[in-house]
């Protein structure tokens, strides 16, 4: 028997938040602030938005003293997780329908 976490809860929304996210790439510009913040001007980076991330999963978000967004990236892997297997679920369910009207009847 699984034990949750208190305060754990099961999200049947979990896909439909997980929708509002989006991968981005782009690359460090060179300005004082990416320096400042030990990243490399010029070099590529991928994530995802904060804001939308913030939106969906606020808990999977924090704010510096300064305003800036950050992305609990280990924390968005059990959300992901979970996601896929909804997915997974659901195609389960197709798949079985499919089969079920491919018999001849």
């Amino acid at each position: 028997m699984e034990e949750k976490a208190e305060g754990q809860e099961e999200s049947d929304d979990i896909l439909e938040r997980v929708r509002r996210l989006h991968g981005v790439t782009w690359m460090w510009d060179d300005s004082e602030e990416v320096r400042s913040r030990g990243l490399t001007p010029g070099e590529r980076g991928s994530g995802v938005l904060a804001q939308d991330v913030e939106a969906a999963f606020p808990h999977l978000v924090a704010r510096d003293e300064e305003g800036f967004l950050s992305v609990d990236y280990d924390g968005l892997v059990g959300v992901l997780i979970e996601a896929t297997k909804r997915l997974d679920e659901r195609l389960s369910a197709l798949e079985a329908h499919m089969e079920g009207s491919e018999r001849p009847g």
